[in-house]
C-alpha cells in the first residue's frame, strides 16, 4: 500500500506541517503554538483515514488521529482504532492520538499499537497538542513530562490483560445479550464451553465487575473489543498480560532523540527500510503483513508451551502493582 510522503525528523526552526484526521469538524483546526515552540502548518484534514491515504499527497510530519471516527453510523467498516494506527505507521506515519474516550484498555491498546504520543480531548487543550505534535515532529515522540505522564497514568489504570480469541468471542457475544445456549449455538461450541469461559472471565475480571455492578456487556465495551469498536484487531490464540506497559514505558524510561540526524525512538516510521513494517503491541518488530515477527527468547516459547491449550486453562491473572510483567509476545 502506497501513500502520502512522511517528512523526515524536523530541526530546530524548522516549520512542523501535520494533517488533522477526525470525523468532528471542531477539531480540524489550525493549531497555535506558544514562544519557542516554532510554526505549525496544518497541511490537511479529513473526517476518516480512507479520506486521508485517498486524497492527500503533502508531504507532512504528524498526523492527529481520532480513535473513533464512526461516531456517525456505527459502521464496522470504518478504519479506525488499532487497525487504523497499524495501517498509518505501516506507511511510517507518526501518529499523535487525540481523543475523547476515556476508557483506559482501548486508548492504551491503540497507543501501543504504534502512535508516538497522547493527548486526551477531556484534560488536554489546545496547547497541549501542539506541544505534542511539535515534540513528536522532532524527536520522533512526545517528551515533555506532561505529556509522557498521561501515557503512564493511562497505563496505569489498565488492566492490562488480553483474553484469548475464543474466550474473548464469547464475551463479545455474551455482551450482546445472548444467552448460554445461544452463544454455544452461534459459536458451535457446548454450553459448558461457554461456562468455562465465562468462569476465565471472571477469574480476572470479576471483581472489578462486582465493585463496579457490571456484567458482561458492560465489561466489552470497557475493553472495547465488541464489533466496531476501537480493539479491532485479533487477539492471540492465548491470554496475554502486560503487552501495554512493555510497549509503552518506553514513554518514560529513555530520552528521545533529539536531532534530525538521529534515529527516532520508534524508527521505522522514519527509515525507508522499514517503512513498510509496522510495531507489534509489545513493542516488538512485525513483518511487511503486520504479524509479529518470532522474536521470543527461550524462556519466551518455554513459557507458552506450559499455558497448554487456552480453552481449558485459566486466564493469567493481572500482575500486583509492584510485579513487573513476565516475557511474552502477542500474537495478532
Amino acid at each position: 500500500m502506497t501513500g502520502p510522503v512522511v517528512l523526515p525528523l524536523a530541526a530546530e526552526g524548522d516549520t512542523v506541517s501535520y494533517v488533522v484526521v477526525d470525523d468532528e469538524p471542531r477539531y480540524r483546526t489550525e493549531l497555535s503554538t506558544t514562544d519557542g515552540q516554532g510554526a505549525l502548518e496544518m497541511v490537511g484534514s479529513y473526517p476518516d483515514v480512507e479520506s486521508f491515504l485517498a486524497i492527500h499527497r503533502q508531504p507532512c510530519h504528524v498526523i492527529v488521529l481520532d480513535l473513533c471516527l464512526n461516531r456517525a453510523t456505527g459502521d464496522a467498516a470504518v478504519l479506525q482504532g488499532v487497525q487504523a494506527i497499524r495501517t498509518l505507521t505501516g506507511l511510517g506515519h507518526r501518529i499523535l492520538v487525540h481523543t475523547a474516550d476515556e476508557r483506559p484498555e482501548p486508548v492504551a491498546r491503540c497507543i501501543a499499537a504504534g502512535a508516538c504520543g497522547y493527548v486526551s480531548k477531556y484534560h488536554g487543550d489546545a496547547a497541549a497538542v501542539a506541544l505534542a505534535v511539535t515534540e513528536i515532529a522532532r524527536n520522533g515522540q512526545v517528551s515533555s513530562p506532561v505529556l509522557t505522564g498521561a501515557i503512564r497514568e493511562l497505563v496505569d489504570r489498565c488492566r492490562d490483560v488480553r483474553l484469548s480469541e475464543t474466550v474473548e468471542e464469547t464475551l463479545v457475544l455474551l455482551g450482546r445479550g445472548l444467552s448460554d445456549k445461544q452463544v454455544a449455538e452461534r459459536r458451535h461450541i457446548s454450553a459448558r464451553t461457554v461456562e468455562d469461559h465465562k468462569r476465565k472471565i471472571l477469574e480476572v475480571f470479576g471483581s472489578d465487575m462486582e465493585a463496579r455492578g457490571h456484567g458482561f456487556a458492560h465489561l466489552a465495551h470497557d475493553l472495547g473489543v465488541s464489533r466496531g469498536d476501537l480493539v479491532n484487531d485479533r487477539p492471540g490464540t492465548r491470554p496475554s498480560t502486560g503487552l501495554i506497559r512493555r510497549a509503552l514505558e518506553g514513554f518514560w524510561r529513555r530520552r528521545p532523540a533529539t536531532r534530525p540526524g538521529l534515529p527516532s525512538p520508534r524508527k521505522h516510521r522514519d527509515s525507508p527500510v522499514e517503512a513498510g513494517a509496522g510495531r507489534a503491541e509489545d513493542g516488538g518488530p512485525r513483518d511487511m503483513t503486520g504479524t509479529a515477527a518470532k522474536t521470543g527468547s527461550d524462556d519466551d516459547r518455554r513459557a507458552e508451551h506450559r499455558s497448554g491449550d487456552p480453552d481449558t486453562r485459566a486466564t493469567d491473572a493481572r500482575p500486583g502493582p509492584s510485579a513487573r510483567p513476565g516475557p511474552g509476545q502477542d500474537q495478532h
